[in-house]
């Protein structure tokens, strides 16, 4: 593994210059949400496909979206019971549980990248699918359950957007590619090379756009930060001890395993009229965080 601290020092420096930026009113909350689009339907699948066709996959991959899920499903019962102690408005309750669930794997893709190349990522991405599959299917019906908004369009267009979504489909393309021993032209190689490399410096810049911390519901919102985050680990740590995995993916499974409240906690709050400012507070505390645990990690694991 190459040295972790020149990573952990560039997204420091990105996140901070992202603060500044937003403080000098040079970008607003609207640009950020413009950037983490580009990452979603640019950068991230001109990653995926930059890479998963030159990986060595093994079977260790396709148990690792199980594990994933598996993961999500034991922190949602958690905060469903923990949640159940709180004197907490319906609304509130929503988002406590959502943002349990969601693994914001995407921050993690400039660590694992930087830390453990494109073996690394490629687990990281298999990883990645119970995510993407939980918080487009159980997580958005719980969102729906404790919010006050219905009708089925908004299922339709969930459903819609797990099967059109660019790193899953980016995923089955690179997946054919490497199986078939197709190779991409250059020009498409070195183009997705371009894209990808934005990846990194969008997204945190992105997160420290974002960042806006209160004291308001600390209480809960650390709560929210505990069981994912937390509890999150413990379980990545216990399933790498007991399944004897190869080392680089034990690694994978316990950064995944750790990463921070996702993005669409907040997205979710805002379509089904859920408590938005508690998620906001969760995804500003919960992201700086993650720059520490996630760094931290890297050094202890190696």
């Amino acid at each position: 593994m190459s040295n972790v601290f020149p990573i952990i020092f560039s997204i420091v420096i990105l996140f901070i210059l992202g603060i500044l930026l937003k403080s000098t009113t040079l970008l607003k909350r609207d640009d950020a949400d413009v950037l983490l689009k580009i990452v979603f339907y640019i950068s991230l699948p001109a990653l995926i496909l930059n890479t998963i066709p030159t990986v060595d996959i093994n079977l260790t991959f396709f148990f690792l979206p199980i594990l994933s899920s598996i993961i999500i499903i034991i922190t949602f019962l958690v905060s469903s019971l923990v949640v159940n102690y709180q004197n907490f408005e319906e609304k509130t309750k929503g988002v406590f549980i959502i943002g349990t669930m969601i693994m914001n794997l995407g921050f993690n893709v400039p660590f694992v990248l930087g830390a453990y190349g494109v073996e690394g990522f490629a687990r990281a991405t298999f990883f990645d699918i119970g995510n993407i599959t939980l918080t487009l299917s159980l997580t958005y019906f719980i969102a729906q359950k404790h919010g006050s908004l219905e009708g089925e369009e908004k299922i339709k267009f969930l459903n819609k957007k797990l099967i059109t979504s660019p790193p899953l489909i980016a995923l089955i393309i690179g997946l054919i590619l490497n199986f078939t021993g197709v190779s991409l032209d250059f020009n498409i190689t070195y183009l997705l090379d371009l894209l990808s490399g934005l990846l990194t410096p969008l997204l945190i810049l992105s997160i420290g756009i974002y960042f806006n911390p209160t004291l308001e519901n600390i209480f809960p919102v650390t709560q929210v930060i505990l069981i994912r985050m937390g509890l999150g680990l413990t379980l990545g740590v216990v399933f790498a001890l007991l399944l004897g995995l190869d080392d680089l993916s034990s690694k994978i499974i316990i950064i995944s395993s750790a990463a921070p409240v996702g993005f669409n906690t907040l997205t979710y709050a805002a379509l089904e009229d859920l408590d938005k400012e508690f998620a906001a507070n969760i995804l500003s505390i919960g992201i700086p965080l993650g720059i520490v645990t996630i760094s931290l990690l890297l050094i202890i694991l190696g």
